[in-house]
């Protein structure tokens, strides 16, 4: 699904806010499909936009749901070679396992759900890229750039308690294993940006130092007026924008496009912004993307 990942968080540039870098993670990880991923949060809401383009051997496709509903406070998404199918032999697939590692979670001490999900799910993602790459070596590590495999963002609630936790799964050249790493992110009061993918054109704007950063956060504060968009509705749709803009002006836009999928959560459950017919749009069952998707 994405080419490069990358979640950097930064402060809300739109509704009189002011812009400054949040000495937070930078996490990177890089492959050949692209997609681009926009998340904001604090401990009220949890925003999330991406686009909906699937890499394939010849061409791409669009209109397809990179994101999963767990349950109705929760979701997941994946980035990067998030399934690696050779015939009718799956050797992994990141959701799927989403799916299993929540459905089989529980609290454990101060972790909570997710958090046990997020550990889950990277346990057995390391175990299933460990056995492809013994049982297909060559094609397994043809997923790899920059030593990374794929990558898994869990966001929600958990008893009125907004949670973020990214998982990457990587490769060791010394063992020639995969390997985890675990990310947690603070949530505070103030609502914090971040980018996944193809972030570069994001970050431009989201820094507004530019002559394009500067006339497209003008231009997002003449649509609040326009719309008339409260203080709750300027920040999805402002996703929404950061999203559209990596599809019109980005680098690598043709490996980002289709329509974008954005929905909000809070303590009370997940509202759909943007829904296409690929996505899980209310409480029906989780339609979990096909194996060997990007």
């Amino acid at each position: 699904m994405v080419a490069r990942y990358l979640l950097l968080l930064i402060s809300l540039p739109v509704l009189g806010q002011s812009m400054c870098p949040e000495q937070l993670p930078d996490f990177r990880g890089i492959d050949s499909s692209g997609t681009v991923i926009v998340t904001a949060h604090n401990t009220q809401r949890l925003i999330l936009a991406t686009d909906s383009r699937r890499t394939k051997k010849n061409g791409y496709e669009d209109g397809v749901c990179k994101i999963l509903v767990l349950d109705r406070k929760t979701v997941f998404v994946g980035s990067a070679w998030v399934s690696h199918k050779k015939g009718k032999v799956v050797f992994w697939q990141a959701y799927a396992d989403a799916v299993g590692a929540f459905d089989n979670s529980k609290r454990y001490g101060s972790t909570t759900r997710l958090e046990n999900a997020a550990i889950v799910w990277g346990q057995q993602s390391v175990k299933a890229v460990n056995r492809a790459l013994v049982s297909d070596p060559v094609d397994s590590r043809a997923k790899l750039d920059h030593n990374v495999f794929y990558n898994g963002l869990f966001m929600g609630f958990t008893d009125g308690v907004a949670e973020m936790y990214v998982v990457q799964i990587t490769y060791d050249p010394a063992t020639q294993k995969a390997n985890k790493h675990l990310v947690t992110y603070n949530i505070g009061p103030k609502l914090v940006f971040g980018a996944g993918g193809w972030t570069e054109t994001v970050l431009e704007v989201l820094a507004g130092k530019t002559e394009f950063a500067i006339s497209e956060a003008a231009r997002f504060q003449m649509d609040i007026h326009t719309h008339n968009y409260t203080e709750q509705d300027g920040p999805p749709h402002w996703a929404i924008r950061l999203a559209e803009l990596s599809e019109l002006y980005g680098p690598h836009k043709d490996q980002v496009g289709g329509p974008i999928d954005a929905l909000e959560i809070t303590r009370h459950g997940i509202n759909w912004i943007q829904c296409e017919s690929s996505c899980q749009c209310s409480d029906g069952p989780q339609k979990i993307p096909e194996a060997d998707s990007r």
